[in-house]
């Protein structure tokens, strides 16, 4: 009895412990079914797993970049306020976010119903106003369920940083809008460019820019400003002690009034033209009234006097006997502009970051 009894607890052992194997095996064939599935037929799994591996908390992406190839580390765990760790080429390590919204009434609307306003959906409403207005008229344009897809930077310590590195629009007035956010190898400023590496803004020509430095537009003429109305001119955000220059020949006609608001400042007549061109906010003046300036001479340093937010050029055109008359320096007969070109040798390297912007976008 004994000698059954044991054979029969051998024999049930035997069968318990090859379960285990049993349930691995399936485990394993379960798989590579899988494999198949999501590399084969689940839509566009097959381009992913060309390009995309993982490695421990970061997934790694593969682009060619100039005459190389660079990895891409974009980081699996998102931080606080969503955000997670991305190495772009050219740019460096940075936290980015990306949203998708509808658009309701308004853009400052629709973004601060996904941002606080602590966390800076205001400042970061304007600013996507502004490179959208570029394209179009968003007060006229924008509609009611139009999509909108922001990719930004985790806000820096500095106050009025733009934080935007891409922006996608898809609406019923306007079929498409994207511009991304480019620095060159060399660059002191970066700016934001179309998918075919133009800049979005326009540019003058360095030898009638009234300041040649600057490492955005941050208003333009037009501009709605509380208690002011329109705004007056053209804001150049720029570094305190960036030289400032007269685009036209023409006579100082005053300097430093109204300090309260102006700052140090500058104004010049210029009767071939027939205007006076007003320069405020200024670091530093270095010409006195009644002084004759060539063009393209120095006549200042832009800064942070008067009421200001931030160091910025703001520079403006007014009818030389109309003061009323405000004229856009972008749109003036006598300012030449043009839309800057990304360097044949590097527009490489800025289609590659515009393919890792597009799948962050859709992440």
């Amino acid at each position: 009895m004994r000698q059954f009894n044991e054979k029969h607890y051998s024999e049930g052992h035997r069968k318990k412990s090859s379960m285990p194997k049993l349930l691995v095996f399936l485990l394993f064939c379960l798989s590579i079914a899988l494999n198949i599935y999501f590399i084969f037929f689940q839509e566009g799994c097959g381009k992913v797993a060309d390009e995309v591996a993982a490695q421990g908390d970061t997934i790694t992406v593969e682009e060619e970049v100039g005459e190389e190839n660079e990895v891409v580390q974009i980081s699996k765990t998102v931080g606080p306020g969503g955000f997670q760790e991305v190495h772009f080429p050219g740019l460096g390590k940075k936290q980015v976010k990306a949203i998708s919204l509808s658009v309701q009434s308004s853009l400052t609307q629709t973004i601060c119903k996904a941002i606080s306003k602590e966390d800076g959906c205001e400042l970061l409403a304007a600013y996507t106003d502004r490179l959208i207005n570029s394209k179009f008229n968003t007060a006229s344009e924008l509609r009611k369920g139009d999509r909108l897809d922001l990719l930004m930077e985790e806000p820096s310590s500095n106050p009025g940083e733009n934080n935007i590195l891409a922006i996608r629009f898809q609406g019923l007035k306007v079929p498409h809008f994207a511009t991304y956010y480019f620095r060159g190898p060399g660059w002191k400023y970066g700016s934001y460019f179309f998918e075919d590496g133009t800049q979005i803004f326009p540019s003058f020509p360095e030898s009638e820019a009234p300041i040649r430095e600057f490492s955005e537009i941050t208003s333009l003429v037009g501009d709605y400003r509380l208690k002011n109305g329109g705004h007056s001119g053209i804001d150049f955000k720029a570094e305190v002690g960036t030289p400032v220059y007269a685009p036209f020949p023409g006579t100082v006609t005053r300097i430093n009034w109204n300090f309260k608001y102006n700052g140090d400042c500058i104004e010049i007549d210029h009767p071939r033209e027939g205007i006076k061109t007003v320069y405020l906010h200024l670091n530093k003046v270095v010409v006195k009234p009644g002084n004759f300036v060539e063009k393209g001479q120095k006549i200042g340093e832009s800064g942070n006097t008067g009421r200001t937010f931030a160091p910025h050029l703001h520079y403006e055109i007014r009818h030389r006997k109309n003061k009323d008359k405000i004229m856009d320096p972008f749109r003036f007969k006598h300012h030449n502009t043009h839309h800057k070109k990304i360097p044949p040798e590097e527009i490489k390297t800025f289609h590659s970051l515009v393919k890792i912007y597009e799948k962050l976008l859709e992440m």
